[in-house]
């Protein structure tokens, strides 16, 4: 039960951090931003729970991801 209390909440925490354009999920999508929201793309050098929503587009590499996901 425990699991599947904490895959909801990270599914839940996900979801609100990607809906808030703090994360992206996929890089495929970069490819047809506008040269305006390229500029908008950083590289997350931070920890994601540190993240703020500021108008930019976090790259979130796996490693970072998985460590966030763990707790």
């Amino acid at each position: 039960m425990r699991q599947i209390h904490s895959f909801l909440l990270t599914l839940v925490a996900a979801a609100s951090l990607c809906g808030c354009g703090l994360i992206s999920i996929s890089e495929s999508g970069y490819r047809q931003l506008s040269a305006e929201d390229k500029a908008r793309v950083k590289l997350c050098a931070t920890s994601i729970d540190s993240l703020t929503c500021d108008n930019n587009i976090y790259q979130v590499d796996v490693a970072r991801m998985r460590d966030y996901l763990r707790r």
